[in-house]
């Protein structure tokens, strides 16, 4: 084998290395990003969850509310209609008074 041989092998040699080099690296960021996108797709996963459960919560406590402000509108109208009924019989027994009186 000649010297141009030798120095021509070693070369190659030499690349073939650094091409390993390059390929462990890249391997070695294949995975960091397949596990950055599993721990984004967590994430993804725990807020889409997360927002499921402040829909449920929030519907819940809009329900509670609009149950209590009902509620209270219904205890406020029987009163009403209670004292105005009451009105009207004492008006109906003072007619029917009057009426008796003639």
């Amino acid at each position: 084998m000649s010297h141009v041989d030798s120095i021509s092998l070693d070369f190659i040699a030499r690349q073939q290395s650094q091409l390993l080099d390059e390929l462990r690296l890249l391997r070695q960021e294949s995975r960091d990003i397949r596990k950055a996108f599993t721990g984004i797709s967590e994430h993804f996963s725990r807020q889409e969850r997360r927002i499921g459960d402040l829909r449920d919560d929030l519907e819940g406590m809009i329900k509670l509310e609009l149950g209590g402000a009902v509620a209270n509108l219904e205890t406020r109208l029987e009163i009403y209609l209670d004292r105005r009924m009451g009105e009207i019989d004492q008006k109906l027994d003072a007619i029917i008074q009057a009426v008796k009186s003639d």
